[in-house]
């Protein structure tokens, strides 16, 4: 078994980077699955490919999710040639995920929800719609650079995840802010889930309030086979 092996994928077209990606994803799967090796990836710079250079500059693809996660949407192959994140990585600059891309200047902040380890949740409003801002708090050190790329591959998966979802009984994702990094989604008034699941209050399900669940007071202590089965239907709907 040779350590050093090298596969390279070329892909041309407007139509290719979906399956192309796909074609990626697999190959490493299957790699790690089954052989249990540790992958780099590059990107290879397009204008030394287009200017047919002998040896072209390669792109790490945790460098390329440094250089997003610091806020740069270009960086520089070895010619100095100012190269698109989205050009050669266009996963890492999220170029692909089918979200709108919304600029930080054109929310309107009202005020702060909630603040979590590494994000704050935000009340504001967009073309006329309340939304909730998740705010991804990624200023760290040098020396905690691994953690910062780790917080932007979550975000990215993230936005991936709620990108691709659609349904009248899930947050729905507005758009995205990719300096600061932000997800905007829909604004739930309810207040926090965990409040809610755990106060004594009933909470009403399904839009036509068709049953209540049972609270930590309740002296039935458990949820009967209707409140099961609407659970259950909500859950197949969805």
């Amino acid at each position: 078994w040779n350590s050093n092996a090298e596969l390279r994928l070329y892909c041309r077209g407007p139509d290719a980077s979906g399956p192309f990606l796909a074609l990626i994803e697999n190959i490493q799967a299957i790699l790690w699955d089954w052989v249990n090796v540790n992958i780099t990836s590059y990107a290879v710079c397009s204008h030394c490919l287009f200017s047919n250079i002998e040896k072209p500059t390669l792109f790490q693809d945790s460098d390329l999710q440094m250089a997003v996660g610091e806020g740069n949407s270009v960086v520089l192959c070895s010619n100095e040639y100012p190269i698109p994140v989205k050009d050669i990585a266009p996963d890492v600059s999220m170029a692909t995920i089918n979200v709108r891309h919304i600029q930080w200047e054109d929310v309107e902040i009202e005020g702060e929800i909630a603040k979590g380890g590494y994000s704050t949740v935000l009340k504001g409003s967009f073309e006329g719609n309340v939304v909730a801002v998740k705010k991804l708090d990624i200023s760290f050190s040098p020396d905690e650079a691994e953690l910062k790329r780790n917080l932007f591959m979550e975000f990215q998966t993230e936005v991936q995840l709620m990108g691709s979802l659609s349904h009248p009984r899930l947050v729905q994702m507005v758009g995205v802010i990719m300096k600061p990094f932000c997800l905007v989604l829909e604004f739930m008034g309810g207040g926090n889930l965990y409040e809610l699941l755990h106060t004594d209050r009933k909470l009403l399900l399904g839009e036509k309030d068709k049953v209540a669940l049972v609270t930590p007071s309740d002296p039935r202590g458990r949820i009967s086979w209707l409140q099961k089965l609407t659970i259950a239907e909500d859950i197949a709907s969805a």
